[in-house]
């Protein structure tokens, strides 16, 4: 996450704050995807 902020911030020539927001929210999509695939696979099949 650190990475991706880092990066975003010097090639992407966004502002700290937006390339921090943007880099917090695909770790929180990447924590929800991985989220609903663990539910999924615990489910039982009908």
């Amino acid at each position: 996450m650190i990475v991706t902020a880092i990066g975003l911030h010097k090639t992407g020539q966004l502002s700290k704050g937006l390339a921090w927001t943007i880099a917090i929210v695909f770790f929180l999509i990447g924590i929800g995807f991985t989220l609903i695939s663990s539910l999924l696979q615990g489910a039982p099949m009908q």
